[in-house]
């Protein structure tokens, strides 16, 4: 990090003087600028499927125009304080500078010892309110109206823009997963049992994050007022962002029954069997990296058996043995 280009930043964005600077986070990197006007954030886009950060001012523009479609549908987001696509210009890459939220997230609240449950229940109503803004077409979320065009079969296509992609790929890793026999057919049952329901989930398209974290959610009077991270913001399925979200509440919640105000606060009916089958749709390291025990075809198993919310959500961890 260097200050004095942070100090420059500040000063041609009218942000005061500047206090100080802190990297929190890395692939993609993300620096905390704290100046006498506040607290923000300025994102680089540096993971390795993005080339270059010097040359990828698409991400800023996704996640640009994904702010732009929540808030054209009245949904709060974070304040843009600067989209900046020139990479000569000061910082040497594109960046995306915005005001923090003024807030906490669910884990923060954990910490300090409150109540959670109105904050589920109005995560649920965002994500209810964000799933109901609908396009024409799939893909990549980058203006307010959304994508223009299909995707382009021949491309690659991300799992929540085309059915086939999540069924194809979840196929092969069964395949390859080093289960039993019973196992994997049971897992091929369970698609064609829900795969009408699957396939039904991806029309209309419907906005979603494309990539949602409980801790990506800010609360203000248990209240959300905005949510970070919508560089992958997407029109397509939005039972991806439902799955995507008990994945992580599943091992950071675990001591209470934290879907019961989740889906109260969604509103709508989430069918058991899709939502089963599209958590035996992830892949292995969407549960690993939030802390699930066992191996692949462990975590499967214990998918594959459960038959209620409750014993599903409680999949994250293995059974004790008595």
């Amino acid at each position: 990090m260097n200050t004095d280009i942070y100090r420059a930043i500040a000063e041609e964005n009218g942000l005061g003087t500047l206090i100080g600077v802190d990297r929190i986070k890395r692939s993609n990197d993300i620096d905390r600028i704290t100046t006498t006007q506040g607290v923000f954030f300025c994102k680089t886009y540096t993971k390795a499927w993005y080339g270059p950060p010097e040359e990828n001012d698409y991400p800023v523009r996704h996640e640009v125009g994904a702010y732009a479609a929540l808030r054209a549908y009245g949904l709060p987001t974070p304040e843009v304080v600067r989209a900046e696509l020139d990479p000569t210009h000061t910082l040497g890459r594109p960046y995306l500078l915005l005001r923090a939220l003024e807030g906490m997230t669910i884990r923060q609240a954990l910490s300090r010892q409150r109540d959670v449950v109105p904050m589920l229940h109005a995560a649920g109503d965002y994500l209810r309110r964000m799933h109901a803004i609908s396009f024409r077409y799939p893909g990549y979320v980058s203006s307010a109206e959304g994508p223009t065009s299909e995707p382009n079969p021949d491309d690659w296509r991300h799992g929540h823009w085309a059915s086939e992609v999540v069924i194809e790929s979840a196929k092969d890793r069964w395949q390859q997963g080093g289960m039993a026999t019973w196992l994997r057919e049971g897992l091929l049952e369970c698609l064609e049992a829900n795969r009408e329901a699957l396939e039904a989930d991806y029309v209309p398209p419907r906005m979603l994050h494309g990539d949602c974290h409980v801790d990506q959610f800010f609360f203000k009077d248990d209240e959300v007022i905005g949510v970070v991270d919508m560089e992958v913001a997407s029109s397509g399925a939005p039972i991806g962002d439902l799955v995507k979200f008990s994945i992580e509440a599943s091992s950071t919640l675990n001591s209470f029954e934290w879907w019961l105000p989740f889906f109260k606060g969604y509103e709508r009916t989430v069918d058991f069997g899709l939502f089963k089958l599209r958590l035996l749709c992830c892949e292995y390291a969407e549960f690993k990296c939030q802390d699930w025990e066992g191996s692949y075809a462990d975590i499967m198993e214990r998918l594959y058996g459960a038959d209620t919310w409750s014993s599903l959500f409680n999949c994250a961890s293995a059974p004790a043995i008595v």
